[in-house]
């Protein structure tokens, strides 16, 4: 049976979405294989989750003779991050997602988790069909789409070693490429029977989304009509759409510099991540010279000053797209702005709201809600879904 997945590749985590489980989330970092056969059995893996496990090697149209490639043998997400500290691999300011080696490896790597999960097995060999929906961010989609989608079809093969040994094929007959967040909008305004708005407070009103990534963000502007039979349906305002190459890493990138220059203290951006979500010494980074350095003020200041320069960024479009006063709401998500307990996502609302107008809402689920989207779009797409409206 085919397996439909919605899957977003991000710059920080890479979320997989199937019907009936809990978003799957895998930092996008690796880092190449070495032989650790003597710390190994002192780390328990059998106590780690699938997941978190991933010691994989990765073969790209194994079946083909012409276009086979060895990929090579790597630690993908946390497991890499544990075996080789701040030495990761991880996906660089400005680098587009097509034909990004790293992000390929951990969105195969991850789509061979899920379908494990989706299989309920943890041992032997698989091979799995599957169908998936993903997206670009605005400004890669069109230059990007076609490579995006021939990078991702075929036959692939990802061996995960380790105390797993599990061989899957994953046979990957059909791809679909949306700009990111438009799934997000989708889910939200339109393809659940919850949604957000009855269809009558959309009718000829502007609704602006806005994702917070880690490098960049994406303005989906739509506008909603009536046909003669009282449905509504959407359009983009192209003219109010825009990507910006700006995220949640520019706040983080102070703190990191901070921290190598003035303490001799060397973190990446998972340092960051790991410390922000601790319970106990939330926050805290261990110095070279045993002290500790909290970053939470420094990181707070930087995401107000992200929000503000985000929110007068998209002001200048509205003005300039002459839709000032227009915009009835404003939707937030992204992984960005659940950043430091939704933070970032109170910043931009009141920034929002002063400069732009128009109620502003942080969407649910924020941080998957990209995923749930890809994966109702591959259930309109792919299977038995009676497509009513879709963005």
């Amino acid at each position: 049976m085919t397996q439909i997945i919605g899957i977003d590749g991000g710059n920080s985590t890479i979320i997989t979405a199937l019907e009936g489980k809990e978003p799957l989330i895998i930092p996008t970092i690796l880092a190449p294989y070495r032989n650790y056969d003597q710390g190994l059995e002192m780390m328990d893996m059998n106590k780690k989750s699938l997941k978190d496990s991933l010691d994989v090697e990765i073969i790209l149209n194994y079946n083909d003779v012409i276009t086979r490639k060895e990929l090579g043998r790597f630690y993908v997400g946390n497991l890499a991050k544990e075996m080789e500290g701040v030495n990761v691999k991880e996906r660089a300011i400005g680098k587009v997602k097509a034909g990004d080696e790293i992000l390929l490896i951990c969105m195969l790597s991850s789509l061979a988790v899920a379908v494990c999960e989706a299989n309920e097995t943890s041992q032997g060999e698989i091979s799995q069909e599957i169908k998936i929906v993903t997206g670009l961010p605005f400004l890669q989609y069109k230059s990007g789409k076609e490579e995006f989608i021939k990078q991702f079809s075929g036959h692939h093969k990802i061996i995960i070693k380790g105390n797993y040994n599990i061989e899957v094929v994953l046979d990957i007959t059909d791809v679909n490429v949306e700009i990111e967040g438009v799934g997000a909008l989708n889910k939200t305004l339109l393809n659940n029977s919850d949604h957000m708005f009855k269809d009558e407070e959309l009718i000829d009103r502007t609704v602006l989304g806005i994702e917070i990534g880690e490098f960049t963000s994406d303005i989906i502007a739509l506008t909603f009509k009536e046909d003669d039979y009282g449905k509504i349906f959407p359009e983009y305002k192209q003219k109010l759409c825009m990507g910006i190459d700006m995220g949640i890493a520019g706040a983080k990138q102070p703190v990191i510099d901070l921290l190598r220059e003035k303490y001799n203290t060397i973190v990446d951006r998972f340092d960051i991540d790991s410390v922000l979500k601790r319970k106990l010494r939330k926050g805290e980074i261990d110095l070279e010279a045993g002290e500790t350095f909290n970053i939470i003020g420094l990181f707070e200041e930087n995401l107000l000053q992200l929000s503000n320069t985000i929110s007068t960024l998209i002001n200048n479009k509205v003005k300039s797209c002459s839709e000032k006063g227009k915009i009835k709401y404003v939707l937030l998500y992204g992984g960005g702005v659940c950043v430091l307990d939704c933070k970032m996502g109170k910043f931009l609302n009141e920034k929002i709201q002063e400069v732009i107008g128009g109620k502003c809402i942080v969407i649910e689920k924020a941080n998957v809600v990209n995923a749930l989207g890809y994966l109702e779009k591959a259930k309109i797409l792919y299977g038995d879904v009676k497509e009513q409206h879709v963005i």
